[in-house]
């Protein structure tokens, strides 16, 4: 059986998107390699940004 995993992205306390990486990616128009850039550490380490972005994952469906 397969399941879907569910994440949110958020900016900061906001939530900008909710949904498999695809949903997310085509939502925010930009490549689903990008998204899962967003949970890395390496991200999370040596963004600049004030609020960066961050992937959560939130469940299997």
């Amino acid at each position: 059986m397969n399941y879907r995993r569910i994440y949110e992205l958020h900016k900061g306390n906001e939530v900008v998107a909710e949904g498999t990486i695809y949903q997310i990616a085509k939502e925010l128009g930009i490549a689903p390699s990008r998204v899962m850039d967003y949970g890395s550490r390496a991200y999370q380490k040596t963004t600049t940004d004030a609020k960066p972005f961050e992937l959560k994952f939130l469940r299997e469906e």
